[in-house]
């Protein structure tokens, strides 16, 4: 998911700078071309910290490591890890975007068509641009062969890469929230127990030596395990998040 959500950000300013070039005066070439040459300004140090600690591990592998820092040397560790993790993440997205825009002004500027293949996929760089490549070299085929203006068509997409981010981080959030309720809950029947024992009411005594007392403690922890699993796969496995508006594109953007 943090993934999902740094790819939908950095389409986001991409796609908006696009868009402002654009509507500046450049040809769809020369915005492509010249987004990739400023992107290219830090490309040394990118190529050369980019890949090596990152390697092939997921970027939510990555902060899932870093958010179980706190138990191992507390809150700041775990900041720190995160932010190193969320930079690495980003230099590997940049060098993506560059590639991307470097195939796309060169395909623009000879008058080929867009290769089908995602160009940010390479053995090098772990992370690509997701599913922005195959809604880029959309609305840049339908600009081409409608006369719809880009700069429209990527604002467009620009916001729908921002509702996505503003979508799965209230997911996230809602997640957290699920994870924290779904803890203490799994602790209330044995605080009752610890409660009601230091109270005076002797339960324990009653489980552990009545007959109706072990069945009822078996059945006890037979639920509360039931119980455990079930809210676990149910917080581990959240509703898929909202595919976008293609057709709200295709149809605003024809309209400007």
């Amino acid at each position: 998911m943090e993934l999902r959500m740094r790819q939908c950000d950095v389409a986001r300013e991409r796609l908006t700078r696009l868009a402002a070039l654009l509507r500046a005066g450049a040809t769809p070439a020369q915005a492509f071309a010249t987004l990739a040459e400023r992107d290219g300004a830090g490309a040394g140090t990118e190529a050369a910290g980019g890949t090596g600690r990152h390697g092939t591990v997921s970027a939510d592998r990555a902060f899932a490591g870093a958010n179980r820092a706190p138990r191992a040397g507390g809150g700041r560790r775990a900041l720190g890890g995160r932010r190193a993790v969320a930079t690495r993440l980003d230099e590997d997205l940049g060098s993506a975007w560059r590639a991307v825009c470097r195939s796309v002004s060169l395909a623009l500027a000879a008058g080929a068509e867009l290769p089908r293949a995602d160009p940010s996929r390479a053995p090098g760089r772990p992370h690509g641009v997701g599913s922005s490549w195959r809604q880029l070299r959309w609305v840049c085929s339908m600009a081409s062969a409608t006369g719809a203006p880009l700069a429209s068509l990527l604002e467009r997409l620009a916001g729908d890469a921002a509702a996505t981010a503003d979508a799965l981080r209230a997911r996230q959030a809602g997640a957290a929230a699920a994870a924290t309720t779904r803890k203490v809950l799994a602790w209330l029947p044995v605080g009752g127990l610890v409660l009601a024992q230091a109270l005076g009411a002797r339960p324990l005594d009653v489980l552990a030596t009545t007959v109706p007392g072990r069945v009822t403690a078996l059945l006890g922890v037979g639920f509360w395990v039931a119980a455990l699993v079930w809210s676990r796969r149910g917080v581990a496995s959240p509703a898929p998040a909202s595919r976008g508006r293609r057709g709200s594109v295709a149809v605003g953007g024809g309209a400007r």
